[in-house]
């Protein structure tokens, strides 16, 4: 009878899994010392090699870090560690899964954006709306990105903030190309404009449920012409 071998879990492994947990959970919080390598072999009963290679694979994974002559502390919250690194492939089936992320994430944010930001901050989604209303060139990616993140930064939220940032940085290639495409579409580029200045109006007037409406609105306009530009993309290149 043919059976799967058990893997054995080396006492460090053990180590790491169980104190990996602990950060995870709230045990230990960002920026708190862990216990001394003396302590946690105490605790996990082991020796000062188990535990030494469990801190450095929990180092490796970026959940502590390790200050000379003072200890291992725990890392503060990185959003872009839940996701893997590397840019955003403009397929469709990509773009789709781009599109359910962000009106999950964008349509909750502007309300937030609406009910709590700051005079300042309002001023910021404004001017950042305005800006985008005197260029159509392919360069209004970074305009565009920069309209939003406005609203991420009025949510008052950081990691909001962090993944917005995330998004963009994977998603560069995909916005650039499709700025290309709006180029070429004035109508498109001006209805962008538009929903972005609706928006805009709505966190100034403090209205969430109207900019979310807005931005539900924006969003699923701009998912079919990115969609639009895949398949303008896929023809060219067959061309």
């Amino acid at each position: 009878m043919e059976v799967e071998k058990v893997p054995v879990v080396h006492i460090s492994e053990h180590v790491a899994a169980e104190l990996e947990t602990q950060i995870q959970t709230g045990t230990f919080k960002a920026h708190e010392k862990l216990p001394s390598v003396r302590e946690l072999c105490d605790l996990f009963e082991t020796g000062r090699s188990a535990v030494r290679d469990a801190i450095s694979t929990l180092k490796g994974k970026g959940l502590v870090y390790v200050k000379k002559g003072e200890g291992t502390f725990v890392s503060p919250f990185d959003a872009a560690k839940l996701f893997h690194s590397g840019a955003l492939l403009p397929d469709q089936q990509a773009i789709q899964e781009l599109f359910q992320v962000r009106k999950m994430l964008e349509t909750e944010m502007v309300k937030e954006a609406a009910s709590y930001r700051t005079p300042e901050q309002a001023d910021a989604v404004v001017q950042a709306a305005e800006a985008m209303e005197t260029t159509l060139e392919p360069d209004s990616w970074e305009l565009d990105y920069a309209f939003h993140q406005s609203i991420a930064k009025a949510a008052g939220n950081t990691i909001l903030v962090q993944l917005m940032e995330f998004l963009s940085s994977t998603t560069k290639k995909a916005m650039i190309d499709f700025h290309l495409y709006l180029a070429a579409e004035p109508a498109s580029s001006q209805k962008i404009i538009d929903q972005h200045a609706a928006i805009a109006r709505f966190v100034q007037e403090a209205d969430p449920e109207n900019a979310r409406r807005a931005m539900v609105d924006h969003l699923s306009f701009v998912e079919e012409k990115m969609q639009e530009s895949i398949l303008w993309e896929d023809k060219e290149r067959s061309v």
